[in-house]
């Protein structure tokens, strides 16, 4: 995949934009100025995002080993509705995606992909989810996109164990996850939501096994880079899930700290069911709903 980063720079010109006003609210200008100058890939998203801001296609400035980007439409519709459970919708559109129309090595590894992630949350199938994760992770490629991907294939079958209740090998996975997500380079040019989700998965796992202070460290993770991006949602889930794991180790006063400020952020947000849920921990651990200086 190759993004035309001059093209994308004179078209930015003509709409007399500078790279801090395009990168506003999508990405870094450091992002903007990588794609330019270096031909570097962004995520589909803050690519999509940036075009729009251009009122130009993305296929304007992006090709795909040469070739048009045909499967993108399809591939996008299969995120929106995974993102939001509708596996089945899903499905429905991965019917009209086959080995034979993928265009390029990503759109492949894309594919099974998706397959495993449906097969896994949808289909509840195990061994065929972990036979397409594998799948996916065989087709290689010395690119920021193809070793972003394989951390969430990590990351998923690591899930995929764990339900399985083979805990020693879910542990494995986890771990190279978390590890490999870390050792990448350019990290702005990624979807932070996606390292998000992996901060969180892997934290939930940790505190399910009983390993309470890998979870809290996971948690700051995901606390730091859920403020850097002001991202609301992520920060409530990993300041109450490390309020969680801070109480089982009876570190009350900070978990008292972290209940009050993940109850803050839901109230502000409307969620009442995770209000509620908060109470109940509160009234289980024996802790008040205050702040520890």
């Amino acid at each position: 995949m190759l993004i035309l980063g001059g093209k994308l720079k004179e078209i930015r010109k003509e709409k007399k934009l500078s790279q801090k006003e395009l990168a506003k609210d999508i990405c870094t200008q450091v992002t903007i100025s990588k794609i330019e100058r270096h031909n570097r890939v962004p995520t589909i998203k803050i690519l999509s995002d940036i075009c729009t801001r251009l009122d130009i296609k993305l296929n304007d400035v992006l090709l795909f080993e040469g070739e048009s980007n045909v499967n993108y439409d399809l591939f996008q519709e299969i995120k929106k509705y995974c993102d939001n459970n509708q596996f089945e919708k899903a499905f429905q559109v991965m019917s009209h995606l086959s080995e034979k129309k993928m265009t390029n090595t990503y759109e492949k590894k894309l594919l099974n992909y998706y397959q495993g992630f449906l097969f896994l949350y949808h289909k509840k199938d195990v061994q065929e989810a972990q036979y397409y994760l594998n799948l996916s992770l065989t087709i290689n490629k010395d690119s920021l996109i193809f070793d972003f991907l394989d951390c969430q294939i990590l990351n998923m079958l690591g899930y995929s164990f764990f339900v399985s209740d083979e805990l020693d090998r879910a542990n494995i996975y986890y771990e190279k996850s978390v590890a490999n997500i870390e050792q990448l380079a350019d990290l702005e040019l990624l979807d932070i939501e996606v390292i998000l989700k992996i901060y969180y998965n892997s934290a939930k796992f940790y505190s399910d096994i009983e390993n309470f202070q890998q979870a809290i460290l996971l948690c700051d993770k995901g606390i730091s880079l859920s403020k850097e991006i002001n991202q609301l949602n992520a920060l409530y889930r990993f300041y109450y899930e490390k309020a969680f794991n801070l109480a089982k180790i009876k570190n009350n006063r900070e978990a008292e700290n972290h209940y009050f400020i993940a109850m803050g952020l839901v109230k502000l947000l409307g969620n009442e069911l995770v209000s509620e849920i908060i109470k109940e921990n509160l009234k289980k651990f024996q802790l008040e709903l205050r702040y520890n200086d």
